[in-house]
């Protein structure tokens, strides 16, 4: 792989090992609990990333029951019970960590603590200036993709040139003002940024891994991250994201292996265009949070599917289309009418009216089918999307898909049913981002690839 340093290499190996002079776990606590020693940072054969520390004093039992006793099975791990991680390698390398719950290991001769690395980064000081700033996101899965750009090796033999051979297996494309390169290698899913600038704002690792996973319809997490900024090199392991699983993804525009018109990365840049300045630090955009449970759906059971995809076309219309399916005036004005009927009604009792009143309430607060109603009126959304999401809403919800006797033909009707509900949301998100062009209609049989051309106006 074409990467910067040496630990980077090994981390794509798996032959990460880092052997320190000195490691400190101190704890997030009021309490600052501090443990030294010598000790070791590896990967695991599974990708995760341990630590053991040789701890120089020793700890008594009761110590380590409150260190243990922080937290408890079946509860949500407090921030005060995490430790955070600084090491000082045998190169003289710094390293940091965070969110480790350490176990305990003791004996007559000592104590060792050993845990499984949430994260690990390292940063260096260079000793040139990078003009501009340049980001590299390794991503540990095999993930096929349009490509549009070649790659050339060149074979040497006995340091004379052998031969050339070239592959198409690289994407090449800008959005937002970065330049990107995709490109498979070594089965990693490697993307490279360049910026014109000198510094990347915060969290684009994220948006940019968040409008991946629309367009690849795949849940991406990165395992590496290494950035160059000015003089700064800043290097974040995690351990492996890999996702196995045998099911096609469904994505927005199906995979043509040879990127002949490039839609799939104008689909990304409007995209990450629309979540770009989400400003909520390492957290994912509301909209990419919807997106992540259709993609994981999609993986899933038919019937976890129909509640997951359906589900997700309110969250979009809750989040993106406010001001779609309001009530008019007239239906405000005759709420206001029965409800000053039934207050005044006095043969009703107050718990009676109270309820009454509430469920009028509700009658102003737009639906989720209010909101595409007013969109099919407006001809953003096709009328038959509409149906299809009402016959998958509420018997998902209810557990009317769920059969002990389940037969082809219900497999068949539910799948296709959650095939529309699917491409209900994807259209959702093509208003929402304002795409227009190539798109794989998954409502159709044959899937076939058409043009979406709708558009909300601004004006409206």
């Amino acid at each position: 792989m074409k990467s910067h340093t040496a630990e980077l290499r090994d981390f794509v190996r798996g032959s990460l090992t880092i052997d320190c002079v000195e490691i400190e776990l101190v704890s997030n606590g009021s309490d600052s609990v501090v443990y030294k020693g010598p000790g070791s940072i590896w990967q695991t054969d599974d990708g995760r990333l341990t630590l053991k520390l040789y701890c120089s004093n020793q700890v008594g039992y009761a110590e380590i029951q409150k260190v243990v006793g922080s937290y408890r099975i079946g509860e949500i791990v407090p921030d005060s019970a995490f430790f955070s991680l600084r090491a000082l390698d045998i190169q003289g390398r710094s390293w940091s960590g965070t969110r480790i719950l350490p176990r305990f290991s003791r004996g007559e001769a000592g104590t060792v603590m050993s845990a499984y690395l949430h994260d690990l980064s390292t940063e260096a000081e260079l000793q040139y200036t990078a003009s501009r700033a340049h980001m590299l996101l390794g991503f540990d899965q095999c993930v096929d993709f349009p490509c549009n750009a070649t790659t050339e090796v060149e074979t040497t033999v006995a340091g004379e040139p052998y031969g050339t051979s070239a592959s198409l297996n690289a994407a090449r494309f800008s959005a937002c003002g970065y330049e990107f390169t995709l490109q498979d290698e070594e089965g990693w899913l490697v993307l490279e940024l360049l910026s014109s600038g000198d510094i990347f704002p915060n969290s684009l690792d994220i948006r940019v891994s968040e409008a991946l996973q629309f367009v690849l319809a795949q849940r991406l997490i990165w395992s590496f991250r290494e950035v160059y900024e000015g003089n700064k090199r800043l290097t974040v392991f995690r351990p492996s994201g890999r996702l196995e699983t045998d099911q096609s993804p469904r994505r927005p525009i199906a995979l043509q292996r040879i990127d002949k018109t490039g839609s799939t990365w104008s689909l990304f840049d409007k995209y990450l265009h629309h979540i770009i300045d989400y400003d909520k630090q390492d957290k994912l955009h509301p909209l990419s949070a919807l997106v992540r449970s259709v993609v994981s759906a999609t993986f899933s059971a038919l019937e976890s599917q129909a509640l997951a995809i359906s589900v997700a076309v309110e969250g979009v219309l809750r989040l993106e289309f406010e001001r779609f399916g309001l009530p008019t005036n007239e239906i405000e004005e005759e709420i206001k009418a029965v409800r000053k009927l039934i207050q005044g009604h006095c043969a009703l009792t107050e718990a009676f009216k109270k309820r009454v009143c509430g469920f009028l309430g509700n009658m102003l607060r737009p639906r989720a089918k209010d909101r595409l109603i007013e969109l099919v009126e407006e001809g953003l959304i096709a009328p038959e999307l509409l149906s299809d999401w009402e016959d998958t809403r509420h018997p998902a919800a209810h557990a009317g898909f769920i059969s002990a006797s389940s037969s082809p033909d219900h497999t068949t009707q539910l799948l296709s049913l959650c095939l529309k509900v699917n491409q209900l949301f994807n259209n959702l998100v093509f208003l929402v981002i304002g795409y227009t062009g190539k798109y794989t209609d998954y409502s159709v049989s044959g899937w076939p690839l058409k043009d979406f051309e709708r558009a909300i106006h601004t004006d409206d």
